[in-house]
Order: structure tokens, then sequence, then C-alpha cells
């Protein structure tokens, strides 16, 4: 059976009759998107992507596909899927916002590539839940740097002291053994009073982040 056919019966079951559906969301019919033939030209963070036939402002190898206009593709077989050399002098790739065929998972919930459905408040929280870790991705592309809600348990800003001015210790260095190398201020225990760090090996403190008052604050 050629890929074509393949991927046209991929699309059946899972409901996905083209790249894109009606609500503008682009689809991969495998988990590296290497069949995607889309024309999502965009990133995860919203830049434009470079021409695959040009070699500015990035020079590239992947001269192949220099029939794909701009559209993100796979050509190395990364993971998680499509990227694209961006326009962006400063970032030269990044990964496009496409995701595995299949249903959306319910409001509040975060689906990961393997069709799982994960709580909102699981994505970026320094564990890898699903199984490819994807819900630990992107997480500082759009960094907000007040609370959404009274505990910052979705908080995701670069606050990283105490409210007494003290500095945080990086998460791999203190006993809560989170996978996250920095020093951010997080709540991951769900404490009342909002985002802490740790400021000493064993000794932890509250941090200073405002609640948002609008959208226009975030």
């Amino acid at each position: 059976m050629s890929v074509l056919g393949l991927t046209n019966i991929l699309n059946v079951i899972c409901g996905c009759l083209s790249y894109q559906d009606i609500q503008g969301i682009d689809w991969k019919t495998d988990l590296l998107g290497v069949s995607y033939n889309g024309t999502l030209n965009v990133t995860i963070s919203g830049r434009i992507c470079q021409a695959w036939w040009s070699q500015t402002p990035h020079k590239h190898l992947f001269t192949k596909i220099s029939d794909q206009s701009n559209y993100c593709r796979n050509p190395s077989l990364d993971y998680p899927g499509p990227w694209c050399y961006t326009t962006d002098p400063n970032v030269k790739y990044e990964y496009c916002p496409i995701y595995l065929c299949g249903v959306y998972c319910s409001g509040g919930f975060f689906k990961c590539d393997d069709g799982m459905c994960l709580q909102e408040h699981l994505k970026c929280n320094g564990f890898v839940d699903c199984s490819g870790g994807e819900d630990e991705l992107y997480c500082y592309d759009e960094v907000n740097e007040c609370m959404t809600d009274s505990t910052g348990l979705t908080y995701r800003g670069k606050v990283s002291t105490t409210q007494a001015g003290d500095k945080c210790l990086r998460w791999t260095d203190t006993t809560y053994q989170r996978q996250l190398n920095h020093t951010y201020c997080r709540n991951f225990s769900a404490k009342l009073k909002g985002p802490w760090c740790f400021k000493s090996s064993t000794d932890w403190a509250y941090c200073e982040v405002p609640l948002c008052g609008n959208i226009s604050d975030c």
C-alpha cells in the first residue's frame, strides 16, 4: 500500500478528513508527522517559517524539500514532529503546533500525543506525565508574570526570589527532586498562598507573584 493510501485510511479512522479541520487545527497522522503535507507555516511561538528554498537568515542542508514553500515539515525525523527554520535571525528553528490525529480532550485537560488526557495543571509541572514527554515541552514560550488563579498552580513566569528577597535554589539542587533545572517559583504542592521556592536545602518561602488584574496584565 502506498504512503498516501495509508494516510487516507488513518484520516478516516481518526476522523481527520484533511490536514486541517474546520477549526483551523493542523493534524498529523503519525507520531513524527513525516506524512504531514499541510500548509501551516507558523511555529509554536508564532514565528513565520523560512522558505525551504531559502538560505536566509539561516543556512541549511535540506534542499531536497525546496519545493515545500515555507510549510512546517519534518525532513530530519525529529520528535515531537514538524518544524521549520524561522525568519527570526535570532531563533534558528522551532517546532510547529501540529497535533496527532484524534479527538480533543475536554476543557481543563491537556491531550498527550498518545491520546491520554491530563489535567491542565500537570502540564509544565516538572514531571513527565505523557509517555512522550510532550507535557514538558514549550513551557516558556508565553510567560505570564502574574497568577491567573488565586493559588498560582498554573503560574509559569520567571520570578526567582522570595518575598523577603532571598534567591531561590534550582529545583534540581533540592530534596524536592523536580526535573527542573531552573530557579523559578512554582506551586507544585498547591500551597494556599501561591508559588514558592527553596531558599536553602531545607527551608522554603513564598514568592511575591501578583494576581492578574485583567488580560492585559498578563
